[in-house]
């Protein structure tokens, strides 16, 4: 019997973190979080914690003339899709002396 796509994305995830957590090391760690929004929707949650004097850049910038945003891609599969695009939290600015 095939999984729905539900479960089968809920069981991805966890695989995501641990296969973050094996590439990480550096001043920011993640954290992946999944529920499901019924029967064939998850809602995916990334939280990044950064180490103290560390930030990372929001999803969207004002200009292109500074640094480059944070990326969150989602690879095409046949079991999932994205329903939108992703969402952050109201960003806290900090001045970056490099830009």
């Amino acid at each position: 019997m095939a999984l729905p796509a539900v479960l089968r994305l809920l069981l991805l995830v966890p695989a995501m973190g641990m296969l973050v957590q094996v590439w990480a090391g550096g001043p920011v760690t993640w954290a992946f979080t999944a529920a499901a929004m019924g029967t064939d929707t998850v809602q995916v949650r990334l939280t990044a914690t950064c180490e103290p004097g560390w930030h990372i850049y929001a999803l969207v910038l004002p200009s292109d003339q500074g640094p480059l945003p944070t990326e969150v891609l989602l690879d095409e599969a046949p079991a999932y899709s994205a329903l939108g695009a992703p969402m952050e939290p109201a960003p806290v600015e900090s001045d970056d002396p490099n830009f």
